[in-house]
Parts: C-alpha cells; sequence; structure tokens
C-alpha cells in the first residue's frame, strides 16, 4: 500500500464524528474487553424490549 493510495481511501471515509451522530447505538471498543461486552449486553437488551414492543 502507498501512502497516496491509504490517503485515497481515507479521505473517502465518513469521519467517525459523523458516523457517531447518525448511529443509534455506539460501543466504546477502547475499554476492557469485559466492559466492552457488557456495553454489547446493554445493547442487545435494548433491542430485545424495542422488539417486544413491537410484537
Amino acid at each position: 500500500m502507498t501512502e497516496k493510495k491509504f490517503r485515497s481511501i481515507l479521505m473517502k471515509q465518513t469521519p467517525d464524528a459523523e458516523k457517531r451522530r447518525r448511529a443509534t447505538y455506539v460501543i466504546d471498543t477502547g475499554l476492557t474487553l469485559e466492559e466492552t461486552r457488557e456495553q454489547v449486553r446493554g445493547v442487545m437488551r435494548e433491542l430485545g424490549r424495542r422488539a417486544a414492543i413491537s410484537e
């Protein structure tokens, strides 16, 4: 991979701040593995509640 190609790919990506703004859920993967897993579990619980309500 050349630096030119890398910069081209990087420029085409949506900025992280924009992705976060659009997201319904954001999982912080900069934490410990267990903390990250707990965040995922929390999102899954929330999605389960939403699905139960819509049934």
